[in-house]
Protein backbone atom coordinates (compact mmCIF):
# COMPACT_ATOMS: atom_id res chain seq x y z
CA UNK A 1 0.00 0.00 0.00
CA UNK A 2 1.35 3.45 -1.18
CA UNK A 3 1.02 6.11 1.39
CA UNK A 4 1.63 9.83 0.14
CA UNK A 5 3.45 12.16 2.36
CA UNK A 6 1.30 15.44 3.58
CA UNK A 7 2.43 18.54 3.27
CA UNK A 8 2.45 20.81 6.69
CA UNK A 9 2.59 24.43 6.93
CA UNK A 10 5.51 25.88 8.86
CA UNK A 11 3.46 25.91 12.42
CA UNK A 12 2.59 22.77 12.15
CA UNK A 13 6.24 21.58 11.25
CA UNK A 14 7.75 23.81 14.29
CA UNK A 15 4.83 22.05 16.82
CA UNK A 16 5.89 18.82 15.67
CA UNK A 17 9.60 19.46 15.84
CA UNK A 18 9.40 20.68 19.59
CA UNK A 19 6.67 17.29 20.43
CA UNK A 20 9.74 14.97 19.25
CA UNK A 21 11.50 15.92 22.10
CA UNK A 22 8.32 13.82 24.23
CA UNK A 23 8.46 10.29 24.40
CA UNK A 24 5.05 8.57 23.90
CA UNK A 25 3.41 5.46 24.11
CA UNK A 26 0.08 3.86 23.62
CA UNK A 27 -3.18 5.67 24.67
CA UNK A 28 -3.99 3.64 27.17
CA UNK A 29 -8.07 3.51 27.33
CA UNK A 30 -8.65 2.50 31.33
CA UNK A 31 -5.84 4.84 32.24
CA UNK A 32 -7.53 7.75 29.94
CA UNK A 33 -10.63 6.83 32.36
CA UNK A 34 -8.98 7.19 35.52
CA UNK A 35 -7.46 10.53 35.21
CA UNK A 36 -10.74 11.53 33.82
CA UNK A 37 -13.02 10.26 36.91
CA UNK A 38 -9.58 11.90 39.13
CA UNK A 39 -9.76 15.22 37.61
CA UNK A 40 -14.08 15.35 37.55
CA UNK A 41 -14.50 13.50 40.85
CA UNK A 42 -17.03 11.45 39.36
CA UNK A 43 -17.57 7.97 38.55
CA UNK A 44 -20.53 7.20 37.01
CA UNK A 45 -20.66 7.21 33.19
CA UNK A 46 -24.42 6.94 31.54
CA UNK A 47 -26.26 4.88 29.45
CA UNK A 48 -25.37 6.97 26.51
CA UNK A 49 -21.61 6.21 27.21
CA UNK A 50 -20.50 3.57 24.49
CA UNK A 51 -17.15 1.74 26.02
CA UNK A 52 -17.10 -0.75 23.33
CA UNK A 53 -16.70 1.87 20.73
CA UNK A 54 -14.71 4.37 23.36
CA UNK A 55 -12.62 1.58 23.36
CA UNK A 56 -12.12 0.55 19.92
CA UNK A 57 -11.88 4.55 18.47
CA UNK A 58 -8.67 4.22 21.56
CA UNK A 59 -7.56 1.30 19.61
CA UNK A 60 -7.50 1.96 15.95
CA UNK A 61 -5.67 5.26 16.90
CA UNK A 62 -2.70 3.14 18.64
CA UNK A 63 -2.62 0.57 15.57
CA UNK A 64 -2.62 3.93 12.80
CA UNK A 65 0.79 3.97 11.47
CA UNK A 66 0.47 7.89 10.18
CA UNK A 67 -0.28 10.05 13.47
CA UNK A 68 2.32 12.29 13.41
CA UNK A 69 3.12 14.00 16.97
CA UNK A 70 1.02 16.66 17.46
CA UNK A 71 -1.74 14.56 16.41
CA UNK A 72 -0.90 12.04 19.16
CA UNK A 73 -0.53 14.99 21.76
CA UNK A 74 -3.62 16.37 20.55
CA UNK A 75 -6.31 13.63 20.37
CA UNK A 76 -5.25 12.39 23.68
CA UNK A 77 -5.81 15.47 25.22
CA UNK A 78 -9.45 15.51 23.44
CA UNK A 79 -10.08 12.21 24.32
CA UNK A 80 -9.66 13.18 28.00
CA UNK A 81 -11.38 16.30 27.22
CA UNK A 82 -14.42 14.34 25.94
CA UNK A 83 -14.43 11.74 29.18
CA UNK A 84 -14.89 14.61 31.68
CA UNK A 85 -17.32 16.26 30.39
CA UNK A 86 -19.40 12.81 29.80
CA UNK A 87 -19.10 12.05 33.17
CA UNK A 88 -20.24 15.66 34.26
CA UNK A 89 -23.35 15.65 31.74
CA UNK A 90 -24.29 11.71 33.23
CA UNK A 91 -24.26 13.56 36.96
CA UNK A 92 -26.47 17.01 35.53
CA UNK A 93 -28.63 14.55 34.40
CA UNK A 94 -28.70 12.45 37.25
CA UNK A 95 -29.55 15.44 39.33
CA UNK A 96 -31.53 17.36 37.02
CA UNK A 97 -34.63 16.55 34.96
CA UNK A 98 -35.48 19.28 31.97
CA UNK A 99 -38.92 20.11 30.47
CA UNK A 100 -39.09 17.90 27.67
CA UNK A 101 -40.07 20.88 25.44
CA UNK A 102 -38.40 20.24 22.10
CA UNK A 103 -40.49 18.35 20.07
CA UNK A 104 -40.52 20.51 16.35
CA UNK A 105 -36.86 19.79 14.84
CA UNK A 106 -35.79 20.27 11.65
CA UNK A 107 -32.99 18.38 10.23
CA UNK A 108 -31.13 19.59 7.79
CA UNK A 109 -28.94 16.70 6.00
CA UNK A 110 -27.59 15.33 2.47
CA UNK A 111 -24.40 14.07 1.43
CA UNK A 112 -21.37 15.92 2.28
CA UNK A 113 -20.83 19.21 0.44
CA UNK A 114 -24.45 20.03 -0.42
CA UNK A 115 -24.75 23.52 0.98
CA UNK A 116 -26.29 21.83 4.43
CA UNK A 117 -24.22 24.42 6.23
CA UNK A 118 -25.35 27.64 4.17
CA UNK A 119 -29.10 26.78 4.57
CA UNK A 120 -28.60 26.20 8.36
CA UNK A 121 -26.92 29.59 8.91
CA UNK A 122 -29.87 31.43 6.32
CA UNK A 123 -32.59 29.59 8.10
CA UNK A 124 -31.36 30.42 11.88
CA UNK A 125 -31.27 33.96 10.83
CA UNK A 126 -35.33 34.02 10.84
CA UNK A 127 -36.85 34.46 14.11
CA UNK A 128 -38.93 31.11 13.61
CA UNK A 129 -35.65 28.98 13.72
CA UNK A 130 -32.72 28.69 16.06
CA UNK A 131 -29.54 26.22 16.27
CA UNK A 132 -26.83 25.61 18.28
CA UNK A 133 -23.60 27.84 17.54
CA UNK A 134 -19.58 26.42 16.99
CA UNK A 135 -18.80 27.14 20.39
CA UNK A 136 -21.81 25.80 22.37
CA UNK A 137 -21.11 22.31 20.29
CA UNK A 138 -18.01 22.20 21.13
CA UNK A 139 -18.84 22.91 25.04
CA UNK A 140 -22.07 21.87 25.30
CA UNK A 141 -22.26 22.06 29.22
CA UNK A 142 -21.59 25.70 29.01
CA UNK A 143 -24.72 26.43 31.10
CA UNK A 144 -23.35 25.29 34.25
CA UNK A 145 -19.98 26.89 33.66
CA UNK A 146 -18.53 30.10 33.20
CA UNK A 147 -19.69 31.41 30.41
CA UNK A 148 -16.73 34.10 29.12
CA UNK A 149 -14.27 31.45 30.17
CA UNK A 150 -15.89 28.19 27.99
CA UNK A 151 -16.56 31.09 24.67
CA UNK A 152 -12.85 31.92 25.74
CA UNK A 153 -11.80 28.02 25.37
CA UNK A 154 -13.60 27.38 22.79
CA UNK A 155 -11.97 30.07 20.43
CA UNK A 156 -8.45 28.66 21.29
CA UNK A 157 -9.47 25.36 20.56
CA UNK A 158 -11.19 26.46 16.78
CA UNK A 159 -8.20 28.88 16.11
CA UNK A 160 -5.69 26.35 17.02
CA UNK A 161 -7.36 23.90 14.67
CA UNK A 162 -7.32 26.47 11.94
CA UNK A 163 -3.88 27.39 12.37
CA UNK A 164 -2.95 23.16 12.27
CA UNK A 165 -4.55 22.95 9.31
CA UNK A 166 -5.39 26.11 6.68
CA UNK A 167 -6.26 23.94 4.06
CA UNK A 168 -9.27 22.19 5.58
CA UNK A 169 -10.49 25.55 7.25
CA UNK A 170 -10.55 26.67 3.38
CA UNK A 171 -12.72 23.27 2.41
CA UNK A 172 -14.56 23.50 4.92
CA UNK A 173 -14.49 26.50 7.54
CA UNK A 174 -15.30 25.60 11.13
CA UNK A 175 -16.77 28.59 13.17
CA UNK A 176 -16.92 29.74 16.49
CA UNK A 177 -19.91 32.01 16.62
CA UNK A 178 -21.50 30.63 13.43
CA UNK A 179 -24.49 27.95 13.24
CA UNK A 180 -22.20 24.15 13.22
CA UNK A 181 -23.64 20.82 13.04
CA UNK A 182 -24.36 19.17 16.25
CA UNK A 183 -22.94 15.94 15.80
CA UNK A 184 -19.81 17.03 18.41
CA UNK A 185 -22.05 16.39 21.22
CA UNK A 186 -22.10 12.71 20.35
CA UNK A 187 -18.22 12.81 21.48
CA UNK A 188 -19.33 12.96 24.93
CA UNK A 189 -21.17 9.21 24.16
CA UNK A 190 -18.01 8.54 21.98
CA UNK A 191 -20.31 7.71 19.02
CA UNK A 192 -19.63 10.63 17.00
CA UNK A 193 -18.77 9.72 12.88
CA UNK A 194 -17.11 12.91 12.24
CA UNK A 195 -13.60 11.47 13.70
CA UNK A 196 -13.40 9.51 10.39
CA UNK A 197 -13.26 12.76 8.73
CA UNK A 198 -9.52 13.11 10.26
CA UNK A 199 -8.32 9.96 11.54
CA UNK A 200 -8.05 6.30 10.20
CA UNK A 201 -10.72 4.61 12.37
CA UNK A 202 -11.94 1.65 10.07
CA UNK A 203 -13.03 -0.44 13.02
CA UNK A 204 -14.63 2.19 14.98
CA UNK A 205 -16.91 3.13 12.08
CA UNK A 206 -18.11 -0.40 11.45
CA UNK A 207 -19.21 -0.38 15.30
CA UNK A 208 -21.04 2.74 15.39
CA UNK A 209 -22.62 1.72 12.15
CA UNK A 210 -24.34 -1.76 14.20
CA UNK A 211 -24.81 0.28 17.32
CA UNK A 212 -28.58 1.46 18.76
CA UNK A 213 -27.88 5.10 19.53
CA UNK A 214 -30.92 5.65 20.91
CA UNK A 215 -29.81 6.96 24.33
CA UNK A 216 -26.91 9.22 23.18
CA UNK A 217 -29.40 10.55 20.68
CA UNK A 218 -31.85 11.37 24.07
CA UNK A 219 -28.28 12.76 25.75
CA UNK A 220 -27.78 15.17 23.20
CA UNK A 221 -31.72 16.09 22.76
CA UNK A 222 -30.55 17.29 26.87
CA UNK A 223 -27.62 19.24 26.13
CA UNK A 224 -29.66 21.26 23.22
CA UNK A 225 -32.52 22.03 25.40
CA UNK A 226 -29.91 23.06 27.98
CA UNK A 227 -28.79 25.07 25.43
CA UNK A 228 -32.31 26.59 24.54
CA UNK A 229 -33.14 27.16 28.15
CA UNK A 230 -30.60 30.36 27.90
CA UNK A 231 -32.35 31.61 24.74
CA UNK A 232 -35.68 32.52 23.75
CA UNK A 233 -37.93 30.00 22.04
CA UNK A 234 -38.74 29.84 18.28
CA UNK A 235 -40.71 27.13 16.26
CA UNK A 236 -38.12 25.25 15.16
CA UNK A 237 -35.14 24.02 16.11
CA UNK A 238 -32.55 22.67 13.64
CA UNK A 239 -29.95 20.28 14.25
CA UNK A 240 -27.89 19.17 10.59
CA UNK A 241 -25.28 16.67 9.68
CA UNK A 242 -24.96 14.25 6.87
CA UNK A 243 -23.98 11.39 9.54
CA UNK A 244 -27.93 11.38 11.13
CA UNK A 245 -29.13 9.69 7.62
CA UNK A 246 -28.15 6.52 9.20
CA UNK A 247 -30.50 7.46 12.34
CA UNK A 248 -33.42 8.76 10.86
CA UNK A 249 -35.77 6.35 12.28
CA UNK A 250 -34.27 6.78 15.77
CA UNK A 251 -34.72 10.42 15.43
CA UNK A 252 -38.30 10.18 14.35
CA UNK A 253 -38.98 8.55 18.00
CA UNK A 254 -36.70 11.11 20.31
CA UNK A 255 -38.80 14.17 18.00
CA UNK A 256 -42.34 13.30 17.26
CA UNK A 257 -42.35 16.37 14.77
CA UNK A 258 -39.51 16.04 12.81
CA UNK A 259 -39.16 17.41 9.71
CA UNK A 260 -35.81 16.24 7.18
CA UNK A 261 -34.52 18.92 4.30
CA UNK A 262 -32.80 16.59 2.17
CA UNK A 263 -30.71 18.75 -0.26
CA UNK A 264 -29.80 16.87 -3.59
CA UNK A 265 -26.92 17.18 -5.57
CA UNK A 266 -25.20 14.99 -8.48
CA UNK A 267 -23.22 12.64 -6.52
CA UNK A 268 -20.11 12.62 -8.82
CA UNK A 269 -19.49 16.55 -7.51
CA UNK A 270 -20.62 15.44 -3.78
CA UNK A 271 -18.13 12.75 -3.91
CA UNK A 272 -14.91 14.37 -5.04
CA UNK A 273 -15.54 17.34 -2.96
CA UNK A 274 -16.03 14.98 -0.03
CA UNK A 275 -12.89 13.28 -0.96
CA UNK A 276 -10.72 17.00 -1.01
CA UNK A 277 -12.14 17.71 2.28
CA UNK A 278 -11.10 14.40 4.00
CA UNK A 279 -7.46 14.52 1.83
CA UNK A 280 -7.19 18.20 3.33
CA UNK A 281 -8.30 16.99 6.72
CA UNK A 282 -6.09 14.21 7.43
CA UNK A 283 -3.16 16.47 7.55
CA UNK A 284 -4.26 17.49 10.97
CA UNK A 285 -3.56 14.61 12.84
CA UNK A 286 -1.57 12.60 10.44
CA UNK A 287 1.81 12.76 7.87
CA UNK A 288 0.63 10.16 5.34
CA UNK A 289 -2.50 8.55 3.58
CA UNK A 290 -3.17 6.44 1.04
CA UNK A 291 -5.68 7.71 -1.51
CA UNK A 292 -7.47 4.58 -2.45
CA UNK A 293 -8.11 3.89 1.23
CA UNK A 294 -9.49 6.99 1.61
CA UNK A 295 -12.22 6.48 -1.18
CA UNK A 296 -12.95 3.12 -0.52
CA UNK A 297 -13.57 4.22 3.22
CA UNK A 298 -15.44 7.08 2.15
CA UNK A 299 -17.69 5.53 -0.73
CA UNK A 300 -18.64 2.45 1.24
CA UNK A 301 -19.96 4.72 3.99
CA UNK A 302 -21.76 7.17 1.83
CA UNK A 303 -23.50 4.24 0.16
CA UNK A 304 -24.50 2.93 3.81
CA UNK A 305 -25.96 6.28 4.53
CA UNK A 306 -28.13 6.57 1.39
CA UNK A 307 -29.33 2.72 2.13
CA UNK A 308 -30.45 4.14 5.21
CA UNK A 309 -31.80 7.30 3.81
CA UNK A 310 -33.87 5.35 1.71
CA UNK A 311 -35.01 2.57 4.51
CA UNK A 312 -36.42 5.00 6.26
CA UNK A 313 -38.47 6.61 3.13
CA UNK A 314 -39.99 3.23 3.19
CA UNK A 315 -41.09 3.34 6.68
CA UNK A 316 -41.81 7.29 7.42
CA UNK A 317 -44.62 9.07 5.50
CA UNK A 318 -44.08 11.71 3.28
CA UNK A 319 -44.70 14.72 5.17
CA UNK A 320 -41.54 14.17 6.85
CA UNK A 321 -39.96 14.78 4.10
CA UNK A 322 -39.10 18.17 2.62
CA UNK A 323 -36.55 17.80 -0.83
CA UNK A 324 -34.67 20.31 -2.63
CA UNK A 325 -31.69 20.32 -5.28
CA UNK A 326 -28.76 22.13 -4.86
CA UNK A 327 -28.82 23.78 -8.24
CA UNK A 328 -32.11 25.09 -6.55
CA UNK A 329 -30.68 26.09 -3.51
CA UNK A 330 -27.56 28.05 -4.86
CA UNK A 331 -29.40 29.67 -8.16
CA UNK A 332 -33.25 30.49 -6.85
CA UNK A 333 -32.59 30.67 -3.04
CA UNK A 334 -35.24 32.99 -2.50
CA UNK A 335 -37.71 30.22 -3.76
CA UNK A 336 -35.63 27.48 -1.74
CA UNK A 337 -36.54 29.29 1.42
CA UNK A 338 -40.28 30.20 0.44
CA UNK A 339 -41.01 26.48 -0.51
CA UNK A 340 -39.01 25.33 2.97
CA UNK A 341 -41.04 27.82 4.81
CA UNK A 342 -44.57 26.64 2.91
CA UNK A 343 -43.58 23.18 4.39
CA UNK A 344 -42.51 23.90 7.88
CA UNK A 345 -45.92 26.71 8.24
CA UNK A 346 -43.51 29.28 8.55
CA UNK A 347 -43.94 32.62 6.17
CA UNK A 348 -40.86 33.29 4.40
CA UNK A 349 -40.50 35.93 2.13
CA UNK A 350 -38.93 34.81 -2.01
CA UNK A 351 -38.18 37.97 -3.10
CA UNK A 352 -35.99 38.98 0.37
CA UNK A 353 -32.57 39.70 -1.29
CA UNK A 354 -30.42 36.97 0.18
CA UNK A 355 -27.07 37.43 0.77
CA UNK A 356 -24.92 35.03 -2.09
CA UNK A 357 -23.02 32.77 -0.34
CA UNK A 358 -19.12 33.70 -0.71
CA UNK A 359 -16.05 31.60 0.98
CA UNK A 360 -12.87 31.06 -0.06
CA UNK A 361 -11.68 28.14 -2.43
CA UNK A 362 -9.08 25.90 -2.99
CA UNK A 363 -6.73 27.13 -5.23
CA UNK A 364 -6.73 24.75 -8.62
CA UNK A 365 -3.39 23.66 -7.42
CA UNK A 366 -4.62 22.41 -4.38
CA UNK A 367 -7.56 20.58 -5.46
CA UNK A 368 -7.77 17.29 -6.51
CA UNK A 369 -10.23 15.27 -8.90
CA UNK A 370 -11.72 11.96 -9.34
CA UNK A 371 -9.29 10.40 -11.08
CA UNK A 372 -6.80 11.60 -8.44
CA UNK A 373 -8.66 9.15 -6.61
CA UNK A 374 -8.46 6.20 -9.24
CA UNK A 375 -12.25 6.47 -10.37
CA UNK A 376 -14.10 8.07 -12.83
CA UNK A 377 -17.61 10.16 -13.24
CA UNK A 378 -19.29 7.30 -14.50
CA UNK A 379 -18.67 4.91 -11.99
CA UNK A 380 -19.48 7.56 -9.20
CA UNK A 381 -23.24 7.08 -11.06
CA UNK A 382 -22.66 3.62 -11.36
CA UNK A 383 -22.60 3.33 -7.64
CA UNK A 384 -24.96 5.64 -6.30
CA UNK A 385 -27.61 4.60 -9.30
CA UNK A 386 -30.32 2.48 -6.66
CA UNK A 387 -30.39 5.40 -4.33
CA UNK A 388 -30.98 7.97 -6.85
CA UNK A 389 -33.74 10.72 -5.70
CA UNK A 390 -35.42 12.66 -8.65
CA UNK A 391 -37.41 15.98 -7.25
CA UNK A 392 -38.71 19.03 -9.01
CA UNK A 393 -37.49 21.78 -9.79
CA UNK A 394 -38.34 24.68 -7.29
CA UNK A 395 -40.96 26.20 -9.24
CA UNK A 396 -43.37 23.13 -9.49
CA UNK A 397 -42.39 21.98 -5.76
CA UNK A 398 -44.02 25.30 -4.85
CA UNK A 399 -46.60 25.04 -7.11
CA UNK A 400 -47.58 21.54 -5.94
CA UNK A 401 -47.68 22.65 -2.24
Amino acid sequence: MVFEQLKQNNWLKSVNWILKRRKYGDLDATNLINRAQNTAKLESFGPFFNREAYTIYVNDLNESQTLHQFGRFALEKKILHHLIDSLKLQDLISRSSLPDTLNRVVLITGLWRTGTTYLQRELSKLPEFQSSLGWEVLYPLYPTQHRSMTRLQAFATIKLFNSTNPLFNIAHPVSFNQEEEDMPLFDLGFTSTINDVVNDLQHYSDCIEKLDLTEMYKAAKYMHQLHLSKKQKTKWFIIKSPHHMDQLLTLKKIYPELRIIRIIRDEESSMESLFNLVYHGWRTFHHSLNKDQLKNRWLRKVIHLSKQYTKAKEELDDDHFIEIRYEDLMNNFGKSMHYIGRRLDVNIDPLKNYPIQKRKKLHSKQKLSLEDFNISASEIRSLFNPYAIDTFPIEELITNV
